[in-house]
């Protein structure tokens, strides 16, 4: 009877025991879960553009917005320093141990814009954005998304940690923008046409005014989207001034040719003014080339508002078509 009751305290013992056990081995995989989700990443979201990106954990961040006569800046800055007083990456001596990464969108008068062009693709390369020197000056990467110009500044100290290097790749690997819809405006500038892909090669498309969205930012002009042996341009097909401007502009697509049947005004590929025209209408002038870019999403977009004609012209035909075609 005594050896039964000694059997039965020893194994409420042994069963106490493995109970604690497990609670302890519950209790520290909870702890590490809660720790490893701790130095995980989290997203941010910026209300104005709508990109998003990863920011490592122990990184810190500071919004920042900047207005003067003509000029408009804002973004974020990510980087492993105190940014209490700093007005961005470029503000002031860094520490030697520091790395940090700045989106800003800029709308300033130093932004230009090429006439043809194309808006990288996500995810972007670090060695392509991020300081390659430590220790250097700040490099900055300056590009289009959405129609939108931005800008990224980078900074490696010279003593700067392998895994805080990492990070700065790791956010601009997770760089991301919302995808276009064809038949909106991207930024300030741009309509948003179908994907380049829809557009054959060596074709020239029309695109009269019932086609486009409505915006009060934009110059409201038809315009012919060309698309050539190496890129895209657009035409504006709005030329002239009352009382002799042309109602309507039509092109030979087997030569790439425009003109205009009221006035007879002939213009080559590139919109340049041909001399047998020229000498019977004596104001005829160049069609503008409109600025236009593949998006990120290989939409195409063109601007009526950023426009270029004469000597600028043949540059982008140096851009977009082969010497013998």
């Amino acid at each position: 009877m005594r050896c039964t009751r000694l059997t039965g305290r020893l194994r409420f013992l042994v069963m106490h025991l493995i109970s604690r056990v497990m609670l302890g081995f519950i209790l520290i995989f909870t702890v590490a879960s809660c720790d490893k989700a701790s130095r995980g990443t989290r997203t941010y979201e910026d209300q104005t553009f709508g990109w998003t990106l990863k920011i490592p954990a122990g990184m810190r961040t500071k919004q920042i917005e900047a207005f003067a006569p003509g000029s408009h800046r804002e973004g974020l800055v990510i980087a492993t320093y105190s940014l209490d007083d700093m007005a961005g990456v470029t503000a002031g001596d860094l520490p030697a141990s520091a790395v940090a990464f700045e989106l800003l969108y800029r709308d300033d008068p130093i932004v230009g814009y090429e006439q043809t062009g194309r808006e990288p693709h996500f995810p972007l390369r670090p060695r392509d954005v991020v300081q390659a020197s430590p220790g250097r000056d700040p490099r900055r990467f300056a590009f289009l998304a959405n129609g939108f110009p931005f800008e990224i500044v980078t900074f490696i100290g010279a003593d700067a940690t392998a895994e805080d290097r990492n990070a700065v790749d790791e956010v601009v690997r997770s760089l991301r923008f919302p995808a276009l819809s064809e038949g909106t405006v991207a930024g300030e500038n741009f309509y948003v046409l179908g994907p380049a892909r829809s557009f054959p090669h060596r074709s020239a498309t029309y695109f009269p005014l019932n086609g486009l969205p409505e915006s009060r930012r934009l110059r409201r002009v038809p315009f012919y989207l060309v698309h050539a042996d190496k890129g895209f341009y657009a035409l504006s097909a709005a030329y002239g001034q009352r009382p002799r401007s042309c109602v309507h502009l039509t092109v030979n697509r087997k030569r790439l040719e425009f003109s205009c049947p009221e006035t007879k005004a002939r213009w080559d590929r590139m919109g340049r003014v041909l001399e047998s025209s020229a000498s019977r209408e004596k104001h005829q002038r160049p069609l503008e080339v409109l600025a236009t870019y593949i998006s990120h999403d290989n939409h195409l977009l063109v601007s009526p508002n950023l426009t270029t004609v004469g000597l600028a012209a043949t540059r982008v035909e140096r851009t977009v078509w082969r010497r013998k075609s």
